[in-house]
């Protein structure tokens, strides 16, 4: 090989491995926001995520932690234009939906935008315990308590260890006067709850069942 030929080889190689490298630049930030989300530095975390969206705009996991990112950080508008830009990316991605769910209905009380975005959920997956469970509690807060039971009871029958649908059952049980009903579904957060303060709560409550 002579050294014109040569000399365009290394050029080639050189091209290739710095295009590689910049290419995956998006997962260096992606990764570092995810570290920085998990030690909830969540301003830092929003800049690491926002950067991997530049580098690369269609990365769907970056999109979702910046979404997270801003609504931990108690920015719920910001929030959920992350995720409605989502939508345009990958249009029926269902971390978008069940998070606009969560926005639309349970945040801000916008119930029948809520439903819709659930309702797409399950017309994909049916077996989503997510937009199960919120469809739940958006039904409940419109005094569909019927409705509300049976999509709180399809959410744990998917998944048994939402210990928070098992409350609100618990609740609503306990409110209607069934207190059988209402002592076992406490006793299944019991077994899925890592809150102390909670699992006290809920002691005293089985007991006071127990004894009327």
């Amino acid at each position: 090989m002579d050294k014109k030929n040569l000399f365009f080889v290394i050029l080639l190689i050189v091209a290739v491995f710095s295009c590689g490298r910049e290419g995956q630049e998006y997962l260096s930030h992606y990764n570092k926001g995810k570290v920085l989300f998990l030690n909830q530095n969540l301003p830092k975390a929003i800049v690491s995520f926002e950067k991997a969206i530049k580098e690369k705009n269609d990365h769907v996991p970056s999109y979702v932690m910046l979404g997270k990112s801003y609504y931990f950080s108690g920015k719920t508008k910001e929030a959920k234009e992350i995720f409605k830009k989502l939508l345009k990316v990958k249009k029926n991605n269902i971390n978008a939906l069940n998070w606009l769910t969560r926005l639309e209905g349970i945040d801000e009380r916008q119930y029948s935008k809520a439903i819709k975005y659930c309702d797409r959920v399950l017309e994909m997956d049916i077996n989503n315990y997510e937009a199960h469970y919120y469809k739940g509690l958006i039904l409940l807060a419109q005094d569909k308590i019927k409705e509300a039971i049976l999509e709180l009871n399809q959410a744990v029958q998917i998944e048994k260890t939402v210990y928070l649908a098992h409350l609100t059952l618990g609740d609503i049980y306990d409110q209607k006067g069934l207190k059988d009903k209402a002592r076992e579904e406490y006793k299944k957060v019991l077994l899925y709850n890592t809150s102390q303060k909670l699992e006290k709560e809920l002691e005293e409550r089985i007991k006071s069942h127990e004894n009327n």
